[in-house]
């Protein structure tokens, strides 16, 4: 193991299985990165050998990435796990036909494994026991989505879905309301945007990654004339519990209106902070961050 700055390169084999056990176990997504092409693809780990020295991921997505694997070109590996991430360089797969896998690629060990503890994106996993729940409303599906949360960081939240979400999930896809509500002591409603969306076919289960709107606001009724993505606001005036407060110009992201609840939800990202504000930002999420790690909070919240 060699220590760098900004994390670790693992090079003893038992570490680096180690680390592709834990992405099995939390069955997180990876994604796959072909040289210097912007376009991103998302699979699953599904089981790493130690004895074989080889672990083994599913099919990708979007579909097209696949005649690429199976030509032998190298990709980038990158995947998280309870705030951990993991990334592998210069990979190729070892067999596309692969023994007890229907669909699935061999990838050999890599002589070294970038690993990273990113505590800034602490992920707290929800045990399997739990009552967890999560329920996605949308304008643009008639169906209402039910799955149930694995794990929650102040920066999202991981879901899973039983069998294939059709129409897909598509990365970017904004669902209007997102209740979600763990054991009955921590529940939230807020506008979400999908992350990672992926199938697992040996699970026959959906898992997706979803993220609030930076700052999520909600507002009584339809907003006339409409909000739209890209409009600034030269002063937005936030208070939250007067534990936070602060001024600063605010760009609308993302506007919606929900007609289930009559509201109208909307991120917003801050514009051209000024130094002063950006600590005192800094170091309220770093409050709600550490509260984050707890899991679970006495009352609800709703955003």
């Amino acid at each position: 193991m060699k220590d760098v700055e900004s994390g670790q390169h693992l090079t003893n084999i038992e570490d680096i299985y180690s680390a592709l056990h834990a992405l099995q176990r939390s069955r997180s997504i990876v994604t796959l990165r072909f040289g210097h092409d912007a376009n991103a693809f998302s699979s699953l780990l599904i089981h790493a050998d130690l004895k074989k020295q080889q672990f083994i991921i599913d099919e990708v997505r979007p579909e097209d990435g696949n005649p690429r694997l199976r030509a032998g070109e190298g990709f980038t590996l990158i995947a998280f796990y309870d705030g951990i991430q993991v990334m592998i360089k210069g990979c190729r797969i070892a067999s596309s036909k692969v023994a007890g896998f229907d669909h699935a690629y061999s990838v050999n060990f890599p002589k070294s494994l970038y690993h990273k503890q990113r505590r800034q994106v602490y992920r707290a996993a929800v045990a399997r026991s739990s009552q967890s729940s999560i329920e996605l409303h949308s304008e643009n599906r008639e169906e209402i989505f039910s799955g149930r949360v694995v794990d929650i960081s102040p920066l999202g939240i991981g879901c899973e879905f039983e069998g294939f979400i059709e129409p897909k999930l598509e990365r970017g896809e904004l669902f209007t309301l997102g209740r979600l509500n763990i054991n009955n002591e921590f529940a939230m409603d807020a506008p979400l945007i999908v992350k990672h969306p992926a199938y697992n076919k040996v699970t026959d289960t959906t898992q997706c990654g979803f993220e609030p709107l930076g700052i999520g606001c909600e507002f009584e009724g339809f907003i006339e004339p409409k909000l739209e993505s890209g409009e600034l606001f030269t002063l937005g005036r936030l208070n939250i519990n007067n534990e936070f407060a602060m001024d600063a110009p605010l760009i609308v992201k993302h506007p919606a209106y929900n007609k289930i609840t009559d509201t109208t939800q909307c991120g917003f990202e801050f514009s051209a902070l000024e130094p002063v504000n950006q600590k005192s930002l800094d170091r309220f999420i770093l409050h709600l961050q550490r509260q984050a790690r707890r899991v679970v909070t006495r009352q609800p919240i709703k955003l």
